[in-house]
């Protein structure tokens, strides 16, 4: 037995499903059919800093458990921020656990997280080839994010031999 709405001859069901369906399009709609492809302006390669090639300028000058420098410059791109003018500031993606090396640990190395200050250096393509603008990206500046207390560091564990800096 179908349930009707009073002085009407469409079922409830009917109808709700029908609000229901004219809501949901009434919200997403306008992004599905104004969906639009931004083209690709300008492509830069950040492979060094003053702390030398492929190399943050951290100052860290040891290797880590998985033995990947500390200051490898490199997993940066999806944590991108303006900062001002020509400057931005990146996180980079390295996982702590990216290298298998101690399954006791979980692959957990101590790497101190840190964000760059980039120059995002944009000029006009005046070749006539390629795309229409060039971007030299520099590192200015590192800072090692710390947490306020050090036993929270991920991997440090002088006691069991994780997380030291070589002498």
């Amino acid at each position: 037995m179908a349930n009707f709405v009073t002085g009407g001859n469409l079922p409830r069901a009917k109808i709700d499903f029908t609000a229901s369906l004219a809501c949901v399009l009434a919200l997403i709609g306008p992004s599905l059919w104004q969906a639009q492809t931004l083209p690709l302006l300008a492509f830069g390669t950040l492979d060094g800093s003053r702390g030398g090639p492929r190399a943050d300028a951290s100052g860290l000058r040891y290797t880590l458990e998985n033995g990947a420098p500390t200051n490898l410059l490199g997993g940066l791109g999806s944590a991108l921020a303006y900062a001002s003018g020509v400057s931005s500031l990146a996180l980079p993606d390295r996982d702590p656990n990216a290298l298998d090396f101690n399954d006791a640990i979980d692959n957990t190395a101590s790497y101190v997280n840190r964000y760059h200050t980039v120059k995002m250096h944009l000029e006009p393509n005046t070749t006539g080839t390629g795309l229409p603008f060039t971007l030299t990206p520099s590192c200015r500046h590192d800072t090692a994010v710390e947490p306020a207390s050090t036993s929270l560091r991920n991997g440090r564990r002088p006691e069991r031999g994780f997380g030291r800096p070589e002498d």
